[in-house]
C-alpha cells in the first residue's frame, strides 16, 4: 500500500506484483518503507525498490521491528553488505518496542504489534487511518491503538477464516468495536469472488481492490 503525503510516497510492505503495480498507478518515487512482517507476499518486491535508491542517490529509510529486522537478514542477507551498489540501499530504523510512534521524513505515525500465527506483525496508523494486515492474534489493547479511526484496512483470506488469518465474523467484529467510517477488507483469497462479497458485506464494510484510492486526515484524533 501506498501513502502520500506532500510530495513523499510512503510503502507499506512491498510484495512480489510491487513492480507491475507501481507502472499501473504510475509511482515514480518511494521515499520510505515500512513493514509490518517478513512472509514472502510482503517483502518479495524489494529488489525493485533499487531504481528509487539510485534515482535519489540516498538510502531509503526502512521502518521494521527488531524481529523483522533479523528474518529479513536472513531472506535477503546481501541487503545487509556495505558498499554493496547493486542492491537497494536501506537505512533501518527498529522499532524496539510492542508500541508506540515515530516520525518519518517529518510525518508522524504510531505503530502497534499483534500476531499472525508465531509471527510477529506490525500496524501502523496515521492520522486518521489503520492498516492492519495479516493479523490473527492480539490483545485488547489493539482497540486503544484504534480510536478515532475513520479509515481501516484488515485482511482476510476466507470467509470461514483460517490458522493465519481472521475470518468474515471476526472482521465485521472488529468494525463494530472500532466504528471506522469505512473499513477496506484485503489479503483476500483467489476463492473470493469481489462482487459476490460486496453484495454480502454490512454497509462499512467493502472489499479492497487494486487502485483503491481514498483522503485521510493527518491530525490524530486520540
Amino acid at each position: 500500500m501506498a501513502l502520500q503525503v506532500e510530495d513523499k510516497i510512503f510503502l507499506i510492505d512491498c510484495g512480489p506484483d510491487f513492480r507491475s503495480q507501481a507502472i499501473a498507478q504510475d509511482i515514480r518515487h518511494v521515499d520510505a518503507l515500512l513493514l509490518t512482517h517478513t512472509h514472502f507476499d510482503h517483502i518479495a518486491g524489494i529488489d525493485d525498490l533499487r531504481i528509487f535508491c539510485l534515482r535519489s542517490q540516498e538510502a531509503m529509510p526502512c521502518y521494521l521491528s527488531e524481529k523483522s529486522q533479523e528474518e529479513l537478514q536472513k531472506k535477503y542477507y546481501y541487503l545487509f553488505e556495505k558498499d554493496d551498489e547493486s542492491v537497494v540501499r536501506l537505512n533501518y530504523n527498529v522499532l524496539k518496542n510492542p508500541r508506540g510512534s515515530f516520525k518519518a521524513l517529518g510525518v508522524s505515525f504510531r505503530y502497534f504489534t499483534y500476531y499472525q500465527s508465531s509471527m510477529k506483525v506490525t500496524g501502523y496508523r496515521i492520522g486518521n487511518f489503520a492498516y492492519v494486515t495479516d493479523i490473527k492474534e492480539y490483545e485488547g489493547a489493539l482497540f486503544d491503538d484504534l480510536i478515532g479511526i475513520d479509515y481501516l484496512v484488515l485482511s482476510m483470506q476466507r470467509k470461514e477464516g483460517s490458522y493465519a488469518h481472521l475470518s468474515l465474523r471476526d472482521i465485521i467484529d472488529i468494525q463494530e468495536k472500532v466504528r471506522p467510517q469505512y473499513c477496506y477488507i484485503t489479503h483476500m483469497g483467489h476463492e473470493i469472488d469481489y462482487y459476490d462479497l460486496k453484495e454480502y458485506l454490512p454497509i462499512g464494510i467493502a472489499p479492497a481492490f487494486d487502485g483503491l484510492s481514498f483522503w485521510i486526515n493527518l491530525e490524530n484524533k486520540i
